[in-house]
């Protein structure tokens, strides 16, 4: 939901437009305010961008360098224990007698 300013703001009409409309019935609003699909269908596609869409945009860029961070975490793991694995097996080779050993 979003207030008369914003409200006005998008679609480019002004507040005294969007009273004048409600009181004739043409745009219905909640105690809570404007829902988004009301007023694009009242008055189409919104002439300006929401205020918080760049946030989200930002949140958005946000959450994905989080998971490329988590990702090269995860390969990172992956590499330190396919590590653990090559060294323990040669462990295992020279404990017993093997001496099979890569420097």
């Amino acid at each position: 939901m979003i207030d008369i300013r914003e409200a006005s703001r998008l679609t480019g009409v002004s507040i005294a437009t969007i009273y004048r409309h409600i009181k004739q019935g043409k745009l219905s609003k909640s105690t809570d305010g404007f829902d988004v699909a009301e007023l694009l269908r009242v008055y189409g596609a919104f002439k300006n961008q929401p205020e918080d869409l760049n946030l989200n945009i930002e949140s958005e860029q946000k959450f994905s360098i989080e998971n490329s961070h988590s990702l090269e975490m995860i390969r990172l793991e992956n590499d330190f224990n396919k590590m653990r694995i090559i060294d323990l097996t040669q462990q295992n080779k020279i404990d017993s007698g093997g001496f099979d050993v890569y420097v």
